[in-house]
């Protein structure tokens, strides 16, 4: 038997008849990652990460988005948010193989962009500017 570099098929032959099968190898999905958070009218893009074969498909199956984010089939969250607030919501991939995947996230959306942390100081005085005379 050998399987494929990719895993999806393994090749075994059947040595009675002389012939090959091919046997397609699923996987059940798997989701993961968690949102970070995102800002009132600044456009958003968090992946989360996917796997199984075939290829899941990704939908919301409780709670709900922030206004203007959209979550493509292919689990990626995308948009510019429209509302702030703290959004808990549940994700699920399927693809038809074992189990779904769930994952529950909680998305927080704030109206400004926080603050930048730390401190520049005080610059003192920088001195002066004097004259200076060149002579050749």
């Amino acid at each position: 038997m050998a399987v494929s570099p990719d895993g999806a098929r393994a090749y075994a032959t059947n040595l009675n008849n002389g012939t090959v099968s091919v046997i397609r190898i699923d996987q059940a999905p798997t989701i993961s990652g968690t949102a970070p958070a995102g800002t009132v009218g600044q456009p958003y893009h968090h992946a989360f990460t996917v796997t199984g074969r075939p290829a899941p498909t990704v939908t919301v199956t409780a709670g709900t988005l922030a206004g203007g984010l959209i979550l493509s089939a292919d689990g990626i969250l995308h948009g510019t948010p429209t509302t702030s607030n703290r959004f808990e919501f549940t994700i699920t991939a399927s693809n038809g193989v074992g189990d779904d995947a769930v994952l529950p996230v909680v998305l927080d959306v704030t109206d400004t962009t926080p603050p930048a942390t730390g401190s520049l100081g005080s610059l003192g005085s920088l001195g002066s500017v004097g004259s200076a005379s060149w002579t050749s």
